[in-house]
C-alpha cells in the first residue's frame, strides 16, 4: 500500500514522499516523526516539509512564502543563466515570470530525501508556454524539465542551494540562448 510518510533507509537517510507503509502510521500531517534531528534541532521531516512548501510556493508564484522560506543571505552554488537564481529576490522574480509564461506550470516533487540539515528534491516541471517570457512572445510549446536540488535548511529557512538542471531541455522549450535571452527560434 502506498502512503505519504517518512522512512529511514538502511543508510540512515530519511525519505519523505510516496513510500511503502511499513507497519507504522503516519502523523496527522502525513509525515511520520523519525526522531532524527538536524544540527539546529529541527526534525528531519520538518526540513522535508519546508522543502515541499517551498516548491509548492514556486509553482504557485507565492512570493510571501518564498520570501519567508529563503534566507536573505542564501548562498547559491549553482548559478543559472549567469545569475544566482535561488537568491531570495531573484527567486521571487523568477517564480512570477515563470508563472506568467507557463500559467499551467506544475512542479512535481518526485523525491524528497532529508539527511541532517540537507534535503534533496528531485523535481519534474511541466507546463505550456502560453504567456510572454520576458521579451519573448508565447511559443505554445509544452515543456517537461527535470532538476535535482540540495537545500541546506537552518532555522526554518533555506540557507544554501546546489542543483543540477536540464538547462538544454529548458532552453529548447523556451527558445532561449545560453544567457537566458530569446534567440528567436520557435
Amino acid at each position: 500500500m502506498t502512503a505519504t510518510g517518512a522512512v529511514r533507509d538502511t543508510g540512515g537517510t530519511t525519505a519523505v514522499g510516496r513510500t511503502e507503509t511499513q507497519g507504522g502510521t503516519p502523523a496527522a500531517d502525513g509525515l511520520a516523526d523519525t526522531g532524527k534531528k538536524t544540527k539546529d534541532g529541527q526534525d528531519m521531516t520538518e526540513t522535508a516539509a519546508i522543502a515541499r512548501k517551498l516548491f509548492t510556493a514556486l509553482q504557485d508564484a507565492d512570493v510571501p512564502v518564498i520570501h519567508e522560506l529563503i534566507a536573505e543571505d542564501l548562498v547559491d552554488h549553482s548559478p543559472m543563466f549567469g545569475r544566482n537564481a535561488f537568491e531570495r529576490e531573484n527567486l521571487k522574480e523568477s517564480a512570477v515570470r515563470f508563472k506568467t509564461a507557463f500559467p499551467d506550470v506544475r512542479i512535481h516533487t518526485e523525491h524528497v530525501l532529508a539527511d541532517g540539515d540537507k534535503v534533496l528534491v528531485h523535481e519534474i516541471v511541466t507546463g505550456t508556454n502560453t504567456g510572454p517570457f520576458g521579451e519573448q512572445p508565447p511559443t505554445g510549446r509544452t515543456m517537461r524539465v527535470q532538476a535535482a536540488h540540495i537545500l541546506r535548511i537552518a532555522g526554518g529557512r533555506v540557507v544554501e542551494h546546489w542543483s543540477v538542471r536540464e538547462l538544454e531541455t529548458m532552453r529548447a522549450a523556451l527558445s532561449i540562448g545560453e544567457d537566458g535571452t530569446p534567440h528567436g527560434g520557435r
